[in-house]
């Protein structure tokens, strides 16, 4: 161990810790999905395993892992998941998941194929999530941030 492992960053997170601070870290993290356009989100259930899924086409429904003979097509982040690195001597320790991401998924038969929302002209959707879904889309080509 280093002179200044042992001399300074040791006895500071002991302190820390003692203290009740927070040297460990804590991450608010989305899905990697969110900026893709409906065409380009994957609709395989084994990429969804991570998440804490909602059916929209079942009320609202939690889906339970492993899924069979369905796809599953993204529609939006729900809320972020919340994950803590806790602070070692040298470095962070792995992630641990202290609440996972919840996603909102429609969940389709494997013959009926993926889900599509319905349109009434041509780059019109007919239900309001399709309406956000253009205007964010729009917003993001145009090169605003939204997160």
């Amino acid at each position: 161990m280093s002179s200044v492992q042992s001399a300074i960053i040791g006895p500071a997170i002991s302190l820390a810790h003692k203290l009740q601070l927070s040297v460990d870290k804590y991450t608010v993290w989305w899905s990697p999905h969110h900026r893709l356009r409906l065409e380009e989100r994957p609709s395989m259930p084994y990429e969804f395993s991570n998440f804490e899924c909602i059916n929209l086409l079942r009320s609202g429904q939690t889906l339970k892992f492993p899924v069979q003979g369905r796809i599953l097509t993204y529609m939006f982040d729900v809320t972020p998941g919340l994950f803590l690195e806790p602070a070692k001597a040298e470095t962070f320790a792995d992630p641990k998941v202290l609440k996972r991401p919840k996603i909102l998924v429609a969940a389709t038969q494997e013959e009926a194929g993926p889900y599509r929302p319905s349109v009434t002209r041509q780059g019109e959707s007919a239900t309001l999530l399709g309406w956000l879904e253009e205007k964010a889309y729009a917003k993001h080509t145009l090169g605003y941030r939204y997160t």
